[in-house]
Order: structure tokens, then sequence, then C-alpha cells
């Protein structure tokens, strides 16, 4: 379900939503600027963020304005300009950069842009910035592994990719990905054993450490709590 609020600075902890359901994310954009959504299938479908109904009320759910292929669910969605940057993946660790752009269509029913393997699925579409010197990739497991961002093939009309990073056995999957500016640091975020959110900061030095070559399956991280999200922060 998708709305749109005006201003800046929303507390997201103040959002309600319908019973059972919880946010997935909120975009800092414009109105001239676009939403994009990534089904199971590797579809991309798009809708101009002007056409989004206000805040109040439940907004409106995204599959009443595309034609969404059936049998397929939407799972990733990230808004922003033509020339916003993003890196996407798969559970099993494909992926590739490209831009928003290229992931945008006219056609309400979508256009194939993923190519999705049997037995994979999208996990990520994360969005990076122009100047990325390294691109860092979290797997379930707790393990990081931190790539020259000029390993990760560009691919401006989709793809299948190439391999980002090798899951660490049953149940590892890629869930986050990171770009990294020069002197940028790595944020931790996840929940400790008592469900409170956490997070921790790793510097420069420190994410060289897990610096090494795409297609590997990284080091496992030393932390006080399992992450489930990775961002990039200022150094």
């Amino acid at each position: 379900w998708l709305r749109a609020r005006q201003g800046h600075g929303h507390d997201s902890s103040q959002f309600t939503f319908k019973t059972g359901d919880t946010l997935y994310a909120t975009f800092e954009c414009r109105t001239v600027d676009t939403l994009v959504a990534l089904s199971s299938t590797g579809r991309s479908y798009s809708v101009s963020v002007a056409s989004l109904p206000g805040a109040r009320g439940d907004g409106v759910p995204m599959t009443a304005l595309v034609e969404l292929e059936p049998g397929a669910m939407l799972t990733q969605f990230v808004a922003g300009t033509p020339q916003t940057r993003l890196v996407i993946g798969t559970q099993q660790g494909l992926g590739f950069i490209t831009t928003l752009e290229a992931m945008t269509t006219r056609q309400r029913a979508g256009k194939q842009f993923m190519t999705i393997e049997a037995g994979d699925a999208p996990s990520l579409v994360r969005v990076i910035p122009s100047v990325c010197a390294l691109v860092a990739l979290l797997t379930a497991k707790g393990r990081l592994l931190v790539v020259d961002a000029e390993e990760v093939k560009v691919l401006p009309t989709g793809g299948r990719g190439v391999a980002l990073i090798e899951p660490d056995g049953k149940g590892d999957t890629l869930i986050d990905a990171a770009g990294l500016p020069p002197k940028a640091m790595l944020q931790f975020i996840g929940l400790g054993r008592t469900g409170k959110q956490l997070d921790e900061l790793m510097d420069g030095r420190s994410i060289r450490s897990y610096l090494g070559k795409r297609a590997r399956k990284g080091k496992a991280l030393e932390l006080r709590f399992k992450p489930n999200q990775i961002r990039a922060a200022a150094g």
C-alpha cells in the first residue's frame, strides 16, 4: 500500500497502518519523481509519485495502479529521479548496477528487467551514490563482503547480472547492500536480544579488512547483534 506525505522530517514511528501491516520503507522525493517496484519474477513497474494518494487513510495498493502478472508479488520498491543509481541483488547473490530510469516503463503491465533463475528471487534494490568507490554486501548469516565498485557490472537495460557474493550454505542469502563513497563509514542496523533496535558504525580501516573479490563468501561479522541492514555513513 502506497501513500505520500508532504514536507520533511516525518517521524515514521508515528505512521499508522492497516491491521497486520507494517512499514516497508520511506523515500524522500519530489512529485515529479517516479516510484518503481520490482516483482518476484524480475519484472519492473513504475508510477508517478504525483499520482499517489495523500497520507490520510491507508493509501492505495500498487496492484491497483499497475497490471501485475498472475502469481507474481511486488517485493522491492524505490523512488527518485531518473538519474538515481541503484544496485540490485538476488537472494543467491547475483546482481548489478543500473539506474531508476532504466527500470521505468510507461506500460501498466511493466517490463521484464531482471533475469531470475529457478529457486532465486530479488532481495534488494538500493540507492547508491553517484560517486561510489566500494559496494558492501551483507548476508542473512551476518557475513560481510566489500568489493570494488568497478567489479559490479553496470547493466543499463537489466539482465542476469554477475555473482556478487556466495551465500554461506543453506539458509544464507544476500539481504542488503550499500554503496560507499571515498572515506565513508558503514552503519549496521539490527535487533538486540530484547528486540530493541541497535546500530554500530565501522570505520574505513575496519571496512578494508572485509575487502575482497566479488563472488566470495566474505567474513563473519563480530558485532553485539545480528544486523539486517547496512547503510553508508559520513566519515
